[in-house]
Protein backbone atom coordinates (compact mmCIF):
# COMPACT_ATOMS: atom_id res chain seq x y z
CA UNK A 1 0.00 0.00 0.00
CA UNK A 2 1.44 3.37 -0.94
CA UNK A 3 1.08 6.81 0.51
CA UNK A 4 -1.62 9.42 -0.06
CA UNK A 5 0.74 11.96 -1.60
CA UNK A 6 0.48 9.94 -4.79
CA UNK A 7 -2.53 8.84 -6.83
CA UNK A 8 -5.46 6.71 -5.67
CA UNK A 9 -3.89 3.37 -6.58
CA UNK A 10 -0.60 4.17 -4.89
CA UNK A 11 -2.51 4.97 -1.69
CA UNK A 12 -3.49 1.31 -1.59
CA UNK A 13 -0.07 -0.19 -0.99
CA UNK A 14 2.09 0.98 1.88
CA UNK A 15 3.57 0.27 5.26
CA UNK A 16 1.73 0.85 8.53
CA UNK A 17 3.82 3.94 9.29
CA UNK A 18 3.33 5.79 6.00
CA UNK A 19 1.37 8.97 5.54
CA UNK A 20 -1.60 6.90 4.39
CA UNK A 21 -1.95 5.46 7.89
CA UNK A 22 -4.54 8.10 8.70
CA UNK A 23 -6.80 6.64 6.00
CA UNK A 24 -7.06 3.49 8.11
CA UNK A 25 -8.71 5.50 10.90
CA UNK A 26 -11.97 6.09 9.05
CA UNK A 27 -15.12 5.34 11.07
CA UNK A 28 -16.09 2.67 8.51
CA UNK A 29 -13.48 0.07 7.62
CA UNK A 30 -14.75 -2.90 5.55
CA UNK A 31 -11.60 -4.83 6.43
CA UNK A 32 -12.15 -4.77 10.19
CA UNK A 33 -14.41 -7.83 10.38
CA UNK A 34 -11.95 -10.00 8.46
CA UNK A 35 -9.11 -8.86 10.70
CA UNK A 36 -11.12 -10.20 13.64
CA UNK A 37 -11.48 -13.58 11.94
CA UNK A 38 -7.75 -13.78 11.22
CA UNK A 39 -6.86 -12.92 14.81
CA UNK A 40 -9.08 -15.81 15.88
CA UNK A 41 -7.10 -18.23 13.69
CA UNK A 42 -4.31 -19.17 16.06
CA UNK A 43 -2.72 -21.83 13.84
CA UNK A 44 -1.16 -20.86 10.47
CA UNK A 45 -2.47 -22.44 7.28
CA UNK A 46 1.10 -23.26 6.31
CA UNK A 47 4.67 -22.52 7.32
CA UNK A 48 7.20 -21.69 4.63
CA UNK A 49 10.66 -22.91 5.61
CA UNK A 50 13.41 -20.93 3.94
CA UNK A 51 16.30 -22.20 6.04
CA UNK A 52 16.98 -23.86 9.39
CA UNK A 53 16.63 -20.52 11.11
CA UNK A 54 14.06 -18.74 8.94
CA UNK A 55 10.39 -19.69 8.74
CA UNK A 56 7.39 -17.58 7.73
CA UNK A 57 3.86 -18.51 8.80
CA UNK A 58 1.07 -18.03 6.26
CA UNK A 59 -2.53 -17.41 7.32
CA UNK A 60 -4.96 -17.92 4.45
CA UNK A 61 -8.64 -16.97 4.40
CA UNK A 62 -11.13 -18.55 1.92
CA UNK A 63 -11.61 -16.36 -1.16
CA UNK A 64 -15.00 -14.65 -1.43
CA UNK A 65 -16.97 -15.16 -4.67
CA UNK A 66 -16.45 -11.50 -5.67
CA UNK A 67 -12.65 -11.69 -5.45
CA UNK A 68 -9.68 -13.43 -7.04
CA UNK A 69 -6.45 -14.64 -5.50
CA UNK A 70 -4.30 -15.43 -8.55
CA UNK A 71 -1.53 -17.27 -6.69
CA UNK A 72 -1.11 -20.21 -4.31
CA UNK A 73 0.98 -20.64 -1.19
CA UNK A 74 3.39 -22.69 -3.32
CA UNK A 75 3.74 -19.68 -5.67
CA UNK A 76 4.36 -17.51 -2.64
CA UNK A 77 7.08 -19.86 -1.43
CA UNK A 78 8.87 -19.84 -4.80
CA UNK A 79 8.84 -16.06 -4.85
CA UNK A 80 10.22 -15.77 -1.33
CA UNK A 81 13.00 -18.20 -2.20
CA UNK A 82 14.03 -15.91 -5.06
CA UNK A 83 14.79 -13.11 -2.58
CA UNK A 84 18.13 -13.10 -0.72
CA UNK A 85 17.47 -14.56 2.71
CA UNK A 86 19.05 -11.63 4.55
CA UNK A 87 16.16 -9.41 3.44
CA UNK A 88 13.55 -11.70 4.99
CA UNK A 89 15.02 -11.97 8.47
CA UNK A 90 12.46 -10.67 10.94
CA UNK A 91 9.49 -11.25 8.60
CA UNK A 92 7.27 -13.61 10.58
CA UNK A 93 3.83 -13.70 8.97
CA UNK A 94 2.07 -13.30 5.65
CA UNK A 95 -1.70 -12.95 5.85
CA UNK A 96 -3.88 -13.61 2.79
CA UNK A 97 -7.25 -11.93 3.08
CA UNK A 98 -10.15 -13.58 1.28
CA UNK A 99 -12.49 -10.63 0.89
CA UNK A 100 -16.01 -10.01 2.16
CA UNK A 101 -19.29 -8.66 0.80
CA UNK A 102 -18.58 -5.27 2.38
CA UNK A 103 -15.15 -5.13 0.77
CA UNK A 104 -16.70 -5.98 -2.61
CA UNK A 105 -19.28 -3.20 -2.28
CA UNK A 106 -16.61 -0.61 -1.44
CA UNK A 107 -13.85 -1.88 -3.77
CA UNK A 108 -14.08 1.10 -6.13
CA UNK A 109 -13.09 3.58 -3.42
CA UNK A 110 -11.36 1.52 -0.71
CA UNK A 111 -9.50 -1.24 -2.54
CA UNK A 112 -6.14 -2.35 -1.12
CA UNK A 113 -3.65 -4.80 -2.61
CA UNK A 114 -0.95 -5.06 0.06
CA UNK A 115 0.29 -3.65 3.33
CA UNK A 116 3.23 -4.04 5.71
CA UNK A 117 3.14 -3.96 9.52
CA UNK A 118 6.44 -3.88 11.45
CA UNK A 119 4.97 -5.47 14.62
CA UNK A 120 8.03 -4.84 16.77
CA UNK A 121 7.55 -7.64 19.31
CA UNK A 122 6.28 -10.40 17.00
CA UNK A 123 8.20 -9.55 13.86
CA UNK A 124 7.17 -8.10 10.52
CA UNK A 125 3.87 -9.00 8.84
CA UNK A 126 2.74 -8.59 5.23
CA UNK A 127 -0.94 -8.58 4.28
CA UNK A 128 -2.01 -9.37 0.71
CA UNK A 129 -5.60 -8.54 -0.15
CA UNK A 130 -7.57 -10.33 -2.90
CA UNK A 131 -8.34 -8.60 -6.18
CA UNK A 132 -11.97 -7.64 -7.03
CA UNK A 133 -12.99 -9.84 -9.95
CA UNK A 134 -15.03 -7.04 -11.55
CA UNK A 135 -11.88 -4.89 -11.81
CA UNK A 136 -9.90 -7.43 -13.84
CA UNK A 137 -11.40 -6.20 -17.13
CA UNK A 138 -11.52 -2.55 -16.20
CA UNK A 139 -9.08 -1.18 -13.63
CA UNK A 140 -9.12 2.59 -13.89
CA UNK A 141 -8.30 5.29 -11.35
CA UNK A 142 -6.23 8.05 -12.96
CA UNK A 143 -3.33 5.73 -13.68
CA UNK A 144 0.08 7.32 -13.18
CA UNK A 145 3.05 6.71 -15.50
CA UNK A 146 4.69 4.64 -12.76
CA UNK A 147 1.57 2.54 -12.31
CA UNK A 148 1.19 2.04 -16.06
CA UNK A 149 4.80 0.88 -16.18
CA UNK A 150 4.16 -1.69 -13.45
CA UNK A 151 0.97 -2.95 -15.08
CA UNK A 152 2.62 -3.28 -18.50
CA UNK A 153 5.55 -5.11 -16.99
CA UNK A 154 3.19 -7.52 -15.23
CA UNK A 155 1.54 -8.25 -18.58
CA UNK A 156 -1.72 -6.31 -18.21
CA UNK A 157 -3.20 -4.81 -21.36
CA UNK A 158 -3.32 -1.00 -21.26
CA UNK A 159 -6.28 0.46 -23.14
CA UNK A 160 -7.18 4.06 -23.94
CA UNK A 161 -10.85 4.75 -24.48
CA UNK A 162 -12.84 8.01 -24.42
CA UNK A 163 -9.87 10.00 -23.08
CA UNK A 164 -9.50 7.50 -20.25
CA UNK A 165 -6.82 4.90 -19.59
CA UNK A 166 -7.46 1.56 -17.94
CA UNK A 167 -5.74 -1.78 -17.41
CA UNK A 168 -7.12 -5.21 -18.25
CA UNK A 169 -5.71 -8.18 -16.34
CA UNK A 170 -5.92 -11.91 -16.95
CA UNK A 171 -5.02 -14.42 -14.24
CA UNK A 172 -1.39 -14.73 -15.35
CA UNK A 173 -0.69 -10.98 -15.42
CA UNK A 174 -2.50 -10.54 -12.12
CA UNK A 175 -0.38 -13.31 -10.59
CA UNK A 176 2.80 -11.57 -11.78
CA UNK A 177 1.54 -8.26 -10.43
CA UNK A 178 0.94 -9.66 -6.95
CA UNK A 179 4.03 -11.83 -6.64
CA UNK A 180 6.65 -9.68 -8.38
CA UNK A 181 5.36 -6.19 -7.59
CA UNK A 182 2.98 -6.02 -4.61
CA UNK A 183 4.74 -8.67 -2.48
CA UNK A 184 8.24 -7.42 -3.36
CA UNK A 185 7.16 -3.84 -2.59
CA UNK A 186 6.02 -4.88 0.88
CA UNK A 187 9.26 -6.81 1.45
CA UNK A 188 11.02 -3.57 0.52
CA UNK A 189 9.15 -1.83 3.33
CA UNK A 190 10.29 -4.60 5.68
CA UNK A 191 13.91 -4.13 4.63
CA UNK A 192 13.56 -0.37 5.06
CA UNK A 193 12.09 -0.85 8.54
CA UNK A 194 15.00 -3.08 9.59
CA UNK A 195 17.39 -0.47 8.18
CA UNK A 196 15.62 2.26 10.17
CA UNK A 197 16.22 0.35 13.39
CA UNK A 198 19.93 0.62 12.67
CA UNK A 199 19.62 4.30 11.77
CA UNK A 200 19.81 3.89 7.97
CA UNK A 201 16.25 3.41 6.72
CA UNK A 202 13.82 6.26 6.01
CA UNK A 203 10.47 4.41 5.62
CA UNK A 204 9.85 5.79 2.14
CA UNK A 205 7.82 4.61 -0.82
CA UNK A 206 10.82 5.39 -3.02
CA UNK A 207 12.91 2.72 -1.31
CA UNK A 208 10.14 0.11 -1.70
CA UNK A 209 9.79 1.04 -5.39
CA UNK A 210 13.54 0.71 -5.85
CA UNK A 211 13.43 -2.71 -4.18
CA UNK A 212 10.79 -3.84 -6.71
CA UNK A 213 13.09 -2.76 -9.51
CA UNK A 214 15.99 -4.74 -8.08
CA UNK A 215 14.23 -7.90 -6.93
CA UNK A 216 10.90 -7.91 -8.74
CA UNK A 217 11.43 -6.90 -12.35
CA UNK A 218 15.00 -8.07 -12.72
CA UNK A 219 14.58 -11.46 -11.05
CA UNK A 220 11.95 -12.41 -13.62
CA UNK A 221 14.22 -11.64 -16.52
CA UNK A 222 12.20 -8.60 -17.53
CA UNK A 223 13.37 -5.04 -17.74
CA UNK A 224 11.66 -1.77 -17.11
Amino acid sequence: MRNSRQNRHRSNRSNAYSESKSSNLRPFDPYFSEWALIRADRSPTATITLSETLQIDVYERPVHDSFVRPFTIADLERTLKSIPERFLIGLKRIVLFGGTKKQALTADRMFRDGQYYPEDRRGGMIVLYPFPEKKMKYFCCRLSPHQLQEFRWAGAKIIQENNDTFARFDLESLKTYYLRIVLIHEIGHHVDWIRKKSGRGKLTEEFADWFVGEYGFSRCGRSR
